[in-house]
């Protein structure tokens, strides 16, 4: 009877083992055929992306005459691109990993506290 717990066992490995490669296979078949552009993992929380795909939309952020940036929850810049930064007339490299403060001002507008502590009206 031992044999036989063994053999079943054994088959129910088998049967996880090919159902892991076929999970496998469809992965790098989707990967190879060009149809993600990243890759996440739910161990570590970290997303992978991979080489090329995204850089049409880095040359177009970066390359366009409107300011863009990214903001974490705290209200950090993490991104800037360089016509955020002209409309700063703030160097880049003090741009990024400052926080970016808004308020409202009594009439409505929106106000920037610049790095100097001067204020820039955004209408």
């Amino acid at each position: 009877m031992p044999i036989d717990s063994d053999i079943t066992k054994l088959n129910c490995e088998l049967a996880e083992t090919r159902a892991r490669l076929a999970e496998a296979e469809e992965a790098l078949n989707t990967i190879r055929n060009g149809e993600i552009d990243a890759l996440g993992s739910s161990s570590d929380n970290q997303i992978f992306t991979l080489k090329g795909a995204q850089e049409p939309y880095q040359l177009l952020i970066e390359q366009m005459s409107e300011g863009a940036l990214t903001l974490s929850k705290e209200g950090v810049i993490i991104y800037s691109n360089q016509a955020f930064s002209r409309f700063l007339q703030t160097p880049l490299e003090r741009v990024i990993g400052t926080e970016l403060f808004i308020s409202q001002q009594t009439r409505g507008a929106a106000v920037l506290s610049r790095f100097d502590q001067s204020c820039l009206e955004w209408e």
